[in-house]
């Protein structure tokens, strides 16, 4: 064989992957690959191994697999990534599976966290609490933890241990080993620095902290006294969530209890439990005069208006998750009095049950469906998702003045269902000072394949045919075309939308 010819075949190519620059294979290295992917990229020649080995930054973020735990030793596999990453900041990050058979593993590598405490710049650990003992798992990390000069992000979530009873630092001056929480609040403020956002469940979160600006608590339960003194220990906290807010006994309110206010917060997230009797929501006393986005979520059928009262600033509404057929009236009418609302998303939501559609005429009511007009011939137990309607008896749901949010321009709506897209579309048309419309891709399939339109001009009415009328083209007096419509009203985006 020609000596050209064995050029062709052994030396490496100068052009495509071969010919980036070193610094540029780092670049995607570093986006596309997991932690644990990287000792395949050095396998592949000796230029990336070289490349891998000399880049200490794509062994900073350690992924442990807990999947691999029967083929790796996980605890020297994250040592190995630890010494590679040189002087890096490291982030280490555990899922653990619902298997107790790992904890060995996880508390050894919560010790090597520990011997690295002053390189740490993200730790977060989620697991069961019942599979795992949280205060064996913590127990390296306790005595150090206060020395942790580059921590930037803290997030430990253990689900099944129950709402966290106590927020407050303990009385003594050292911590009692025989609870967790207690000895996660033996803290100072110059603790940890950089730590600016925080997520815990089942476990109460470190404080005071000058500069944390995000905190996540899940399943918490607390007193108005205790949350003014996070307030008070958090001056720059702008991004607060509540998941799952247990509410507080009446005998811990009293007429001397002033409201709780907290000037920082711009951002709020809202989940709780339902309040039984002798128990009152936590939002009661809570205020955030500077609030600007509100994000309510699952279970909360209503907000207390004393709370709304003094949110006039936000310019963001957003509804996750709330039921479909919810067993209760659902009512935010006292939102409705927000005149600076400038956004409206609705993520998973009933459309119309919790926001509710402004009523000019008789011509935008709710039409029968398509090609069963007769109501003796239009079956009550089937709709465009083969599920059941709510009860006759269920209560109506609200209607929107005309003059509601005067500046709202923008609608974000994800959602599987073509009523809340018809809902949309109604909404477009009574209210011509909407300019911008994000659908999910879901809605945005629903908008061009399954809503029909009726009539033209401002009497146009759309409609959900039924699943006959949609197997049957022709049939009906219903026409496509409603993306085209509303596409010529505002301007139609699609969005990915990421819910927590």
């Amino acid at each position: 064989m020609p000596s050209s010819c064995n050029s062709m075949v052994f030396e490496p190519s100068s052009s495509g992957i071969h010919s980036l620059p070193n610094e540029l294979l780092v670049k995607v290295f570093h986006f596309l690959c997991e932690s644990y992917t990287l000792p395949k990229l050095c396998a592949v020649c000796t230029l990336w191994r070289h490349v891998c080995l000399t880049a200490p930054a794509l062994w900073a973020v350690i992924e442990v697999p807990f999947q691999e735990k029967n083929r790796l030793d996980l605890a020297k596999w994250v040592n190995t990534r630890i010494s590679r990453a040189k002087a890096c900041p490291i982030d280490i990050i555990m899922s653990l599976p619902a298997d107790s058979s790992v904890e060995s593993t996880a508390c050894d590598i919560m010790q090597l966290a520990a011997q690295n405490i002053h390189r740490l710049r993200k730790l977060s650990i989620s697991g069961s609490g019942k599979v795992f003992r949280v205060q064996r798992l913590l127990e390296p990390l306790l005595p150090v933890i206060t020395r942790a000069p580059l921590l930037e992000e803290l997030e430990l979530h253990f689900t099944e241990r129950g709402p966290v009873i106590s927020m407050g630092p303990p009385t003594s001056s050292s911590p009692s080993p025989a609870n967790v929480a207690s000895k996660f609040n033996w803290w100072s403020p110059d603790s940890a620095p950089r730590l600016y956002r925080q997520v815990c469940r089942g476990i109460s979160p470190l404080y005071p902290l000058v500069d944390l600006t995000s905190l996540e608590l899940h399943s918490l339960r607390a007193t108005p006294p205790e949350m003014q003194s996070l307030f008070k220990d958090c001056p720059s906290l702008a991004t607060l969530v509540f998941r799952e807010l247990w509410p507080v006994d009446v005998s811990e309110f009293n007429d001397s209890l002033t409201r709780v206010e907290c000037l920082s917060v711009l951002s709020f997230t809202i989940s709780e439990r339902r309040a039984t009797s002798g128990q009152r929501s936590l939002l009661s006393v809570l205020s955030f005069p500077n609030l600007q986005i509100l994000e309510v979520c699952a279970s909360v059928l209503s907000l207390p208006p004393a709370f709304v009262r003094v949110l006039e600033n936000v310019h963001t509404i957003q509804f996750s998750s709330i039921a479909t057929f919810p067993t209760e009236n659902v009512n935010f009418s006292s939102l409705y009095s927000l005149s600076a609302v400038k956004c409206l998303k609705v993520h998973d939501s009933p459309c119309e049950s919790i926001v509710g559609l402004p009523r000019r005429s008789d011509s935008t009511a709710r039409r029968l469906s398509i090609g069963s007009r007769d109501e003796a011939r239009r079956n009550p137990l089937r709709d465009e998702l083969m599920m059941l309607p709510p009860r006759s008896n269920a209560p109506p749901g609200p209607t929107l003045a005309i003059d509601t949010w005067p500046l709202l321009r923008t609608i974000t709506l994800s959602t599987i269902r073509a009523p809340d897209v018809q809902w949309l579309c109604r909404m477009v048309l009574l209210r011509p000072d909407i300019r911008r419309v994000e659908l999910s891709h879901s809605a945005l399939r629903h908008l061009k394949g399954t809503l029909l339109m009726d009539g033209e001009g401002d009497e146009v009415t759309f409609e959900v045919p039924t699943w006959r009328v949609r197997s049957a083209p022709g049939s009906g007096s219903g026409k496509s075309g409603v993306d085209r419509w509303l596409a010529s009203r505002v301007d139609v985006v699609e969005t990915n939308v990421v819910i927590p």
